[in-house]
């Protein structure tokens, strides 16, 4: 739709912010002092910082070659069980992991919760 307006753009894809791992992701789970995660927990995922995507965003309005492309961003590229990890070390809190499916099962939901949501939001 964008791409077919005639209008200049430039989309900045990104991972996660990891500003918000702890409040709308529902990973971690604060009272129950567990870790929710789909597939095995060593897929990849791409992570970034508002502050992080702040700057390349007023960096790439003002590259002309940036107009109308895409710009990847990710700040770090870690498994879900390194996410933990790393919360675990800096917090010295020990949460249990809790496997909620397969990845196979997490885009079947995606797709069932897409059909009906009002918003990305209900689903993302």
């Amino acid at each position: 739709m964008i791409k077919q307006s005639g209008l200049e753009y430039t989309f900045i894809l990104n991972g996660t912010f990891t500003d918000g791992l702890s409040s709308y992701t529902g990973l971690f789970d604060f009272d129950a002092g567990t870790f929710s995660y789909s597939g095995d927990g060593e897929q990849l995922c791409d992570f970034t910082t508002y502050d992080d995507i702040a700057k390349y965003a007023a960096e790439v309005v003002t590259d002309p070659e940036m107009v109308n492309s895409a710009l990847k961003v990710a700040g770090d590229v870690l498994t879900m069980k390194q996410i933990l990890a790393s919360y675990e070390q800096a917090t010295e809190k020990k949460f249990t992991e809790k496997r909620l499916g397969s990845v196979k099962d997490l885009k079947a939901w995606i797709a069932e919760k897409k059909q009906n949501a009002s918003s990305a939001l209900e689903y993302v």
